[in-house]
């Protein structure tokens, strides 16, 4: 028995997704899921365009003392987050979807603000 094979491979196609604009449906999102692990902190929509627009995320007083800020982005294929502290910015990485972002932003509350409250109790 022969198996006839074509020379030319069939072609599969690979679907990719845009990101989403961020607008107000994220920002419910995150204000939403930010309530239930750190409801003291709040979130703002900035930005000019849907297509450039960001989260913000900051603590009560947008005070450094209390902790970093936290920057949400669209990238090509996901959502960038960013975290910024005196001044300084520090990318935390790149997410596929926004519910990725808040585990790592949860994670990262739960460590920086642990630090920053030893850092505060030592001082005294």
């Amino acid at each position: 028995m022969t198996v006839k094979r074509s020379s030319v491979a069939a072609p599969q196609s690979i679907a990719v997704l845009q990101t989403e604009p961020l607008g107000l449906a994220g920002l419910r999102y995150v204000r939403d899921a930010l309530a239930e692990f750190a409801p003291e902190w709040s979130v703002e929509l900035g930005g000019i365009c849907t297509e450039e627009a960001t989260l913000i995320v900051v603590p009560e007083g947008g005070d450094d003392l209390a902790g970093p800020s936290f920057i949400v982005s669209r990238a090509n294929f996901g959502y960038r987050l960013d975290l910024v502290h005196w001044d300084r910015m520090q990318s935390i990485g790149l997410f596929p979807d926004l519910a990725d972002v808040m585990v790592a932003l949860q994670q990262r509350l739960s460590f920086d603000v642990a630090r920053l409250h030893a850092e505060q109790a030592t001082l005294h």
